[in-house]
């Protein structure tokens, strides 16, 4: 019997998926024969299209072209073919990328996705994305390279072996490489000071920031209900209200207003007065500085980090507070999110109300504090933000509403004498759309060069915002020295511009100790206020020539710019778009053989000075290049010629009147510049000084703030101006024959430095009656105390 038949019909094969069918068609496209030929004839004739449209209009440009314009035509045909070349690598990347593993790709492009707007805080976006996509394959090859290894011996594959082996060194040796440069300071570079206090007169004044006679208590004022430091809370020595800033605050009702309103358990119709007090021990009255932070992230508390300075005050016989203002600071989900709406001119209003609780303290029989505040003798410190928000404070205090709704009466008008602002912002806060104008102040900004937060010098734009009325007695400065950042003002705050891991990025090798930088600061500071609230004139010599001071200050390269009320203003270059004309009538500008000689607005590091200056350019000393100013008659007597002047840093132009061999040497590029001042009075009596008698113009500073270009590239120098006062008697010493009273001309020569390009500001005259008020070095001011 034949056996059974098994199935005839074999089984049908599965119908293949959408990918399968994709790849097969994917891959008849590309490796038949047929195929193939197709595809490189497309590709000729789209390559000879692309020629004959790149190539016909260099063509055309070339017919009846100049050797010269040939060149360039030439020049542009190798950038095209760079960028051909650019492209083919490009897209053999791309058909490489896409034949990597979809889980790979999409897990490289979510590192990419997160990290980057981290780094771009700090860094520069395409810095942010080559960085993390190195860490990201080194990252890979490690792992990839490690699993490869595990299977590769397995399988005793010594190829395999090897080139795991090498993934992983590979790797391993660049995350290696990050680790040691992320802990890395970075690279020294601080400018040389030099000889910098040779031939100073040192100024016949006690050190203003020495420890003084005086001793103190700690005292803390607060609301009682801090929930987060008991020292304003239950521990609170002095108890104090809470104000109402909801006209001014908007915290908003997204989630970083809701985080901020559970942590500090506050809102903006009820926030805190509270500082720390550092209280000489004595009967007084004693002047009252007020000292305020910046912003920082809220819960590291700022208000601490100024001890070093409260201390030394009172020890002086100064009333020192620090004043807490942590709960308008920065939350993490501020990053995300923005932060608050009115922050900074609540800042500033906060500074008032604090104000009119020390007056009603002081007027209020049997309080601790009645009678111990000299309230005609009042200061405001603030450092960041909180240096902004001083000076807003000061314009607020004289008007009679809040500018941005005038339904918001102020009533303050107190005695606020002095303005300090340590690397402070300007702008945050703009009302009318400008920077608020003061008048009639005293004023000091200090800044150091390593600033990494503040990368601009902005506190001279409210220096540049501040008058003097006839017959004041006031002054302002802008100090700059070199190797200071942002924080070191601040204990808290320290070393690092930028929170970690973000900070790894910075070069703080050229950073100067913290200790270093705040004596610096306290030095400043302490001469300011004796100069300001205590009248003693014998420190105004350290705002416009910092070696006379060479006895309590480091070595180190110092730039400050000093104006002082009654001084004369011949040219501050901002009148009109005549170069030939200046500010006081009837002086006319001239020049000889300069290479450049423009007027135009000061530009910082982001944005423009609120002043001018001219800029002035030379090559080569044979026949020396000057700029001249000629005076009127009838001006009034002067002892002393002022001005301002920086390193612009570039190149001078050439001219028909300049050729290569007017310079053959241009010197060494560190070096500081330098010129000579001449002065002719109307018998044509003549005297010269060098410049450099009187402290070195220094070269343009250009920092290094982090430790490499793709974090923020290279940061544009800024001019840095610093003020001489030459007095007349000087110029009568060189030339006895010389008139100081019939003054005629004064002229800048630029004689002693190979070329250059410098800036030139506020040219004035100082009066006879403000030679003492400038505190000439041999002629020292009186000395009042409190």
């Amino acid at each position: 019997m034949p056996a059974a038949s098994t199935s005839s019909h074999p089984s049908a094969s599965p119908r293949p998926g959408w990918r399968s069918r994709l790849r097969a068609r994917s891959e008849g496209l590309h490796r038949s024969q047929d195929a193939r030929a197709i595809w490189r004839a497309a590709a000729w004739g789209a390559l000879a299209a692309g020629i004959v449209m790149a190539g016909l209009p260099l063509l055309i440009a070339a017919l009846g072209a100049s050797a010269t314009d040939v060149a360039g035509i030439g020049h542009a045909a190798w950038r095209l073919g760079v960028l051909a070349v650019v492209t083919c690598l490009l897209v053999v990347a791309g058909r490489l990328l896409f034949s990597l593993p979809v889980a790979f790709l999409c897990a490289v492009a979510v590192a990419v996705a997160t990290a980057v707007p981290l780094l771009s805080f700090l860094a520069t976006r395409n810095g942010a994305i080559q960085v993390t996509l190195a860490c990201a394959l080194a990252t890979a090859a490690v792992a990839g390279g490690t699993r490869w290894l595990v299977r590769a011996r397995r399988r005793r594959d010594r190829p395999g072996v090897l080139v795991a082996v090498g993934l992983v060194l590979a790797g391993a040796g660049t995350l290696a490489f990050a680790v040691w440069w992320l802990a890395d300071a970075g690279r020294p570079g601080s400018p040389d000071a030099g000889d910098w206090a040779r031939g100073a007169t040192a100024l016949a004044a006690p050190d203003p920031f020495a420890a003084g006679q005086w001793s103190h208590t700690v005292l803390t004022y607060g609301s009682g209900q801090d929930r987060r430091r008991p020292e304003y809370g239950q521990d609170a020595d002095l108890e104090a209200p809470t104000v109402d800033a909801s006209r001014l605050l908007d915290w908003g009702d997204g989630a970083p207003a809701r985080i901020r309103a559970a942590y500090w358990g506050i809102d903006p119709g009820h926030l805190p007065l509270q500082g720390r007090i550092w209280l000489p021990d004595g009967e007084g009255p004693f002047p009252l500085v007020l000292i305020v932070h910046g912003n920082h992230l809220m819960d590291s508390f700022s208000d601490p980090g100024y001890a070093w300075l409260g201390e030394r005050l009172a020890s002086r016989g100064y009333i020192a507070v620090s004043v807490d203002q942590n709960f308008l600071n920065s939350g993490v989900a501020d990053l995300t999110q923005g932060g608050t709406s009115g922050e900074t001119q609540t800042r500033a209003w906060l500074m008032l109300e604090h104000l009119r609780l020390w007056h009603r303290w002081n007027a209020s029989p049997g309080h601790p504090l009645a009678g111990r505040v000299d309230t005609g003798r009042i200061a405001l410190i603030g450092h960041s933000r909180g240096g902004e928000a001083v000076a807003i404070a000061a314009a607020f205090n004289r008007l009679p509403a809040y500018p941005d709704d005038a339904t918001f009466a102020f009533d303050y008008g107190y005695d606020i004498r002095a303005i300090v602002a340590l690397s402070p912002t300007d702008g945050q806060y703009r009302p009318g759309r400008r920077g608020p104008p003061l008048r009639d102040i005293d004023y000091l900004t200090l800044q150091g060069g390593q600033d990494a937060d503040m990368f601009s010098f902005d506190g001279v734009r409210q220096f540049d915002r501040i008058a003097y009325s006839p017959g004041g007695t006031g002054f302002r400065s802008a100090v700059h020295f070199a190797g200071g950042n942002h924080g070191q003002f601040n204990t808290v705050w320290g070393r690092y511009d930028m929170p970690r891991p973000l900070g790894w990025l910075l070069n703080l090798a050229p950073l100067m100790p913290g200790e270093r930088q705040r004596h610096i600061a306290g030095t400043f500071v302490g001469a300011f206020l004796e100069a300001s609230l205590r009248d003693d004139a014998r420190y105004r010599p350290l705002f416009h020539d910092p070696r006379t001071g060479a006895a309590w200050l480091p070595e180190g390269v110092y730039n400050t710019e000093y104006v002082a009320a009654g001084d004369m203003p011949l040219a501050t270059f901002d009148e009109d778009l005549d170069p030939t004309t200046a500010s006081l009538p009837g002086v006319r500008l001239s020049q000889h053989r300069l290479t450049d000689w423009r007027e135009q607005r000061i530009q910082l590091r982001r944005g423009l000075r609120d002043t001018s200056a001219v800029w002035l350019g030379w090559r080569g000393i044979a026949d020396p290049a000057h700029f001249a100013l000629r005076l009127p008659d009838g001006l009034p007597t002067a002892d002393a010629l002022s001005f301002a002047m920086a390193d612009t840093g570039a190149t001078p132009r050439r001219t028909p009147d300049t050729d290569a061999s007017d310079a053959p040497d241009a010197g060494d590029p560190d070096a500081p510049l330098d010129l000579s001042v001449r002065v002719t009075d109307r018998s044509g009596q003549t005297a010269t000084l060098p410049l450099g008698r009187y402290g070195a113009l220094q070269r343009v500073q250009q920092p290094d703030l982090f430790k490499a270009a793709w974090v923020r590239g290279q940061v544009r120098p800024e001019p840095l101006f610093r003020t001489w006062i030459l007095p007349l008697r000087d110029f009568v010493a060189e030339n006895p024959t010389f008139d100081p009273g019939a003054l005629q001309e004064i002229a800048f020569v630029f004689d002693r430095s190979p070329q250059g390009v410098v800036a030139l500001s506020r040219v004035a005259l100082v009066p006879a009656s403000g030679i003492d008020a400038v505190g000439s070095p041999d002629v020292p001011g009186p000395a009042r105390g409190p």
